[in-house]
């Protein structure tokens, strides 16, 4: 592959009538993070079945059955793990529970509890760890190359960017109930396009700021060169049309933009004369 952090083996397969690549991806740098990871996990594991094993301890039972049991029932709780060793242990104690030296002549009950160790299985963890930095690519493009594949799959990110976008709460589509099949077409296609213009703005804004060198500030007040577009149109809220009403003509004019500040001005200069025109 053109990039050497990832190594791959692909096969065909047929699903539903349709025939598709299957290409298995290794990434030798999530690899070595999903390591560290896991080893954290099983560390926590670890914490957690020992504490665990101390309450099956200190349990007691009514007969050597029910202990049993119990502990069958409790190691199918942790399937990484395998007893060791197992006994069960015999005593006697009050009736009532009660604790210190018995009375002479009062009644005692035998009770059985564990005693057992646990070890990590051989095969714990080994499944797991021949998946980590792993993951499958499928695609019905037989021609398509891994390098080409990876490089697609790499670039969802942009689609998912522009599902969150459009999912945004001030667009309050949720608040738009329709019902015909055409309405709902239309109401696509207008989300759709929304999106483009939005996209292609916010690339153009972005191209600017790279080609002058300059940035603006971003919500922490921090500069930065790569602003969502719709953090930079905060910039002109508030930015309202002055009208002028002449009693003589009875006529409407107008006179021009209040609250442009100097913010609004460098971001219409950044996009440069299309859209100085609808501000000057």
């Amino acid at each position: 592959m053109k990039d050497p952090r990832y190594s791959y083996y692909e096969t065909k397969s047929t699903y539903g009538g349709i025939q598709q690549k299957l290409v298995v991806f290794r990434s030798a740098d999530q690899q070595r993070k999903s390591e560290k990871t896991q080893e954290k996990r099983r560390a926590a594991e670890e914490e957690k079945v020992t504490r665990a094993l101390v309450h099956l301890k200190n349990r007691t039972f009514a007969c050597e059955k029910d202990a049993i049991t119990e502990a069958e029932r409790w190691i199918k709780m942790y399937p990484q793990y395998q007893f060791d060793s197992f006994e069960i242990i015999t005593t006697r104690e009050r009736k009532n529970g009660a604790r210190g030296r018995p009375a002479r002549g009062e009644e005692m009950v035998t009770v059985f509890s564990l005693a057992p160790s646990i070890r990590l299985k051989d095969t714990a963890w080994v499944k797991a760890q021949y998946a980590l930095g792993r993951f499958v690519l499928a695609t019905n493009d037989l021609g398509i190359s891994a390098d080409d594949l990876l490089s697609g799959y790499k670039e969802q990110g942009f689609v998912e960017r522009g599902f969150r976008f459009l999912n945004d709460k001030s667009f309050a589509i949720s608040d738009v109930f329709l019902k015909k099949i055409g309405r709902i077409e239309a109401l696509g296609m207008l989300m759709v396009l929304m999106l483009a213009v939005y996209s292609i703005g916010e690339y153009q804004l972005r191209k600017r700021l790279a080609e002058l060198n300059v940035s603006v500030l971003n919500q922490l007040g921090k500069p930065t060169s790569k602003p969502t577009l719709k953090w930079v149109l905060t910039f002109f809220d508030g930015v309202i049309e002055s009208y002028r009403h002449d009693p003589a003509t009875d006529s409407i004019y107008f006179e021009g933009l209040l609250n442009m500040n100097a913010k609004c001005w460098d971001v219409v200069d950044l996009f440069g004369p299309g859209c100085e025109k609808y501000y000057n």
